[in-house]
């Protein structure tokens, strides 16, 4: 961005100042090149915009619910949870103990 401002910046110098000494091809080619500048920004922005679109049409992913069974606190828990060997692998954000070891339902090894 602060490219640009200086090539806007520039193109007002010679267009302001400078016109009687400068071409009028020159100036035409620095606007061409502040255009170009703009153009490029304007496309970054664009593809922006549209990975954020993508964004919000994903739905969250829901997981299970679960009880600790020390305390009784509701755990939410979700495929990530689960070691290599499909044991669950978190602690209650109640009572900071661990969840009871057991495996994932439908697991490839249970």
């Amino acid at each position: 961005m602060a490219d640009l401002r200086q090539k806007v910046a520039y193109l007002e110098g010679l267009v302001r100042g400078q016109m009687g000494q400068v071409g009028e091809q020159r100036v035409i080619m620095e606007m061409v090149e502040v255009l170009e500048a703009m153009a490029d920004m304007l496309e970054e922005v664009r593809e922006r915009v549209e990975d954020l679109e993508l964004g919000e049409g994903e739905e969250e992913e829901e997981g299970e619910e679960v009880t600790c069974p020390h305390c009784g606190f509701a755990v939410e828990i979700f495929p990530e949870d689960y070691d290599e060997e499909g044991y669950l692998d978190l602690e209650c954000p109640e009572c900071g103990r661990a969840l009871e070891e057991t495996e994932k339902a439908g697991s490839p090894e249970g």
